[in-house]
């Protein structure tokens, strides 16, 4: 995936991000993209639950992953119906207690997106990781739907 974004996603940064997308891939912005969601906190048991929320809510729960403090992780997993694509994951994870292992959870959408739904899309994630006191909507990915092979 491309165009990591932290929660604090501004209008400049979802434009500079948009931009960075045409300049650098073939992808259709004017079409769907797969959108990807990502949360953290230090409770597996929470992220389930939030996954479950949202899978309810019609997004695909990618997985619960548990996540590396203040590194890059990549971690192989299977996606919903029809999605076929590579991911790169770059998140920092800061937590306070170094023992405490930090989980992630991920949820995709196929979706078309503009600047402002994005924005949109945001401020509902960042509300719906408050209500489920979660430590933090860790912010989007985006990547580029591909036809599932027969």
């Amino acid at each position: 995936m491309l165009g990591t974004m932290s929660n604090d996603i501004d209008r400049e940064s979802l434009q500079e991000m948009f931009d960075e997308i045409r300049a650098n891939t073939s992808w259709n912005l004017e079409g769907e993209l797969l959108w990807g969601y990502v949360f953290t906190d230090p409770s597996e048991e929470k992220l389930i639950a939030a996954g479950e929320a949202l899978e309810k809510q019609g997004y695909v729960v990618v997985g619960v992953f548990e996540g590396e403090e203040e590194d890059e992780h990549d971690h192989d997993h299977e996606h919903g119906e029809g999605c076929d694509h590579d991911h790169d994951h770059a998140h920092p994870h800061a937590h306070g207690d170094d023992d405490t292992p930090i989980f992630v959870l991920q949820v995709e959408e196929v979706k078309h997106h503009t600047i402002d739904s994005l924005m949109e899309r945001n401020r509902v994630m960042s509300a719906f990781a408050k209500k489920h006191d979660l430590e933090s909507y860790d912010g989007i990915e985006v990547g580029e739907v591909q036809s599932a092979v027969n």
